[in-house]
């Protein structure tokens, strides 16, 4: 909406927010370490901005790049199968994974006992037909109001099992080599609809 003189909020926050900038990048040199961010921030691309704004749009910038692959996982399932890349891969920055004290696994979860059940490698590759379970009730049941504990009341000492690099050697090597998205999180605490494979 127009307010009188023909600005709208948007002309407005456009032009505050580009006298901000200017003025941040004209005092730059001298800006405080804690002000830096800041000024890195406001120089953030958004949607629709050219890579290069000198060059016409369309341009390839990057011609050795045939493809790009994403491979998605629930937050979980990514334990399960990368769990244990921090200790296994040598990366250039840390990753969260499974917490290891004196090369000793000491995630656990508590059974409907109370017992702990520690992350364990798992003995077969294979995945148990329905186990663990990512449905609406599991998924609740293991997220436990933010504490993330319910995992084994909700499927069992399976949903402890990770598998390494001699388990997934292919699936470790891309980690290895390729940057990691972590702490991914669906927007609906339920199952994922997707075609599975068992052994």
């Amino acid at each position: 909406m127009a307010e009188p003189g023909g600005i709208t909020r948007r002309t407005a926050l456009k032009s505050a927010a580009g006298a901000s900038i200017a003025l941040a990048a004209a005092l730059s040199p001298g800006l405080p370490a804690w002000a830096r961010p800041i000024l890195r921030a406001a120089r953030i691309k958004g949607p629709g901005d050219l890579p290069d704004p000198r060059l016409p749009e369309g341009t390839e910038t990057m011609p050795q790049i045939d493809h790009i692959v994403v491979v998605m996982m629930e937050n979980h399932s990514f334990d399960n199968i990368l769990g244990v890349l921090p200790e296994q891969a040598r990366r250039g920055r840390p990753l969260d994974g499974l917490p290891v004290s004196h090369g000793q696994q000491v995630a656990f979860n508590l059974d409907a006992q109370g017992n702990k059940v520690y992350s364990a490698h798992a003995e077969t590759p294979c995945q148990e037909d329905g186990v663990p379970s990512q449905a609406w009730n599991a998924s609740h049941l293991s997220y436990d109001g933010g504490r993330n504990d319910g995992f084994v009341r909700a499927s069992g000492p399976v949903a402890m099992r990770y598998y390494d690099d001699s388990d997934l050697p292919f699936t470790y090597s891309l980690a290895e080599h390729f940057p990691v998205g972590e702490r991914y999180f669906c927007s609906c605490l339920a199952q994922t609809y997707r075609t599975s494979a068992t052994c």
